[in-house]
């Protein structure tokens, strides 16, 4: 189902958009308003617009001869008004000569000088001169007559000068429309470059983007393995924890088995000896102190794990003997647990 366009209320009916460009070039612009808005068809837009075109360069076209024909009248006027002032000119040199020559024979007539020959060339020149005013007054009215056919060109150009103007007004108009026109075609090209530079910007957002989201990637890949090796040293700290706890049980069981051995010592040395000395006992406890050092060392080092025995074997604890075992124990127990505490800050 084609959609057919409504007819215009002012247009004829049996109106068809067949028309040819001189139907166009006889319209007039309200006629072709109606045909555009009852057309739907870019070709009827085309038609309409070569229509205006060829009106518009017949216009300037007939502006211009128009110009060329009132500055031609405007010459001829020119030429006819100094005419006029020349005659006007010759009319007056008439007037005085004919004054004069009224002035000299009232001064003949006075005197009473009546000579025939004077009167003769007086009246001569009289003649001629009567003759120059007779033509000097056909000419008059003939130029009178020409001044009339001129004020009615003028009138008519001056006519046509209004139609030029408002002419000239509507080319002008159209040309600030034009001017307007090409101003949003620059606005809208500047908008243009605007708009690319823009796009490379984002263009080079984007691949710092991209360069980022890599740099991510990677730390995050760092950070995984990161975690990892925190998951790795926390088994490894959990580990030396349980080896620790081991140690600390060991220690325990030293000091308990030397306590017992320094109590069957002095127990032996009581029953045999009676009351020793307390030079004899003091060498005693030496040599058991010093014994039970190397013991605990000796077991140390082969039961321990080999962080433990590197930990243990820098301590000063080990390498200096008291006379009192206990304290030496001691000692050691509290570099243990400053080792293990040192590494669970670490």
């Amino acid at each position: 189902m084609t959609l057919q366009p409504k007819p215009e209320p002012g247009s004829p009916p049996g109106f068809h958009l067949t028309n040819n460009n001189t139907n166009f070039e006889e319209k007039t612009i309200p006629e072709l308003v109606n045909v555009l808005r009852a057309a739907f068809k870019m070709e009827v837009y085309d038609t309409v617009e070569a229509a205006l075109v060829s009106r518009d360069n017949k216009l300037r076209t007939e502006i211009l001869q128009l110009l060329e024909k009132v500055e031609m009248e405007r010459l001829t006027r020119l030429q006819c008004e100094e005419e006029l002032r020349k005659r006007d000119e010759l009319c007056e040199k008439g007037k005085r000569a004919q004054e004069s020559y009224e002035a000299l024979l009232k001064e003949v007539k006075v005197t009473g000088l009546v000579d025939r020959e004077t009167i003769g060339e007086l009246r001569k020149k009289n003649t001629e001169l009567e003759c120059e005013v007779q033509k000097l007054k056909e000419k008059l009215v003939g130029e009178t007559d020409a001044l009339d056919v001129i004020r009615k060109k003028n009138g008519e150009l001056e006519y046509e000068i209004l139609e030029l103007r408002t002419l000239k007004e509507k080319w002008v108009d159209d040309s600030n429309a034009l001017v307007e026109l090409r101003s949003k075609i620059h606005v809208l090209e500047s908008d243009k470059i605007v708009l690319a530079g823009l796009g490379i910007k984002n263009g080079e957002l984007e691949e710092k983007v991209n360069k980022n989201l890599t740099t991510i990637g990677k730390l995050r890949d760092e950070n995984s393995k990161l975690a990892d090796e925190k998951r790795k040293v926390e088994t490894l700290l959990e580990s030396l924890n349980t080896k620790f706890r081991g140690l600390h049980v060991r220690v325990s069981k030293l000091e308990d088995d030397s306590k017992l051995l320094t109590s069957g010592d002095v127990s032996v040395g009581v029953n045999n000896e009676g009351e020793p000395s307390a030079d004899r006992v003091v060498r005693r406890n030496e040599d058991s102190h010093h014994s039970l050092g190397v013991i605990a060392c000796t077991q140390l080092h082969s039961k321990g794990s080999k962080d433990a025995q590197g930990a243990l074997s820098g301590e000063k604890c080990w390498k200096v003997y008291t006379r009192r075992p206990k304290k030496a124990v001691k000692m050691a127990g509290s570099s243990a647990s400053w080792l293990f505490n040192s590494i669970q800050k670490a």
